[in-house]
C-alpha cells in the first residue's frame, strides 16, 4: 500500500512538473509546491520504516554466502584426490 501511494505521488508530482515546463520557468503554483511537500513527506515516511524491511532483505543475503560456501569446498575435496593419486 505504501509503494502503491508513493507511486501514485510520484505520477502526480511528474504531471505536475511537466505542466509547469509548459507553461514556462516564471511558473509556480501553490498545488506543485504541496505536490512537492506531499512527496518529500511520503518519502521521509518510508525512509523511517525502511530499515524493518531490509531486515526480511537479509535472508536474501545469507542465502548468496551459502551459495558461496560450496564453491570454496570444491578445491578442498579436489586435493585429497590429488594426493591419492600421487602414492
Amino acid at each position: 500500500m505504501q509503494l502503491e501511494t508513493l507511486l501514485d505521488l510520484v505520477e502526480r508530482m511528474r504531471i505536475a512538473q511537466k505542466t509547469a515546463q509548459a507553461l514556462g520557468p516564471k511558473f509556480n503554483h501553490p498545488k506543485l509546491k504541496e505536490l512537492e511537500e506531499q512527496v518529500d513527506a511520503e518519502l521521509a515516511r518510508i525512509r523511517r520504516e525502511t530499515p524493518d524491511d531490509s531486515s526480511e532483505a537479509s535472508p536474501s543475503k545469507s542465502d548468496e554466502p551459502q551459495a558461496r560456501e560450496p564453491q570454496a569446498r570444491e578445491p578442498q575435496v579436489s586435493e585429497p584426490k590429488a594426493r591419492e593419486a600421487e602414492p
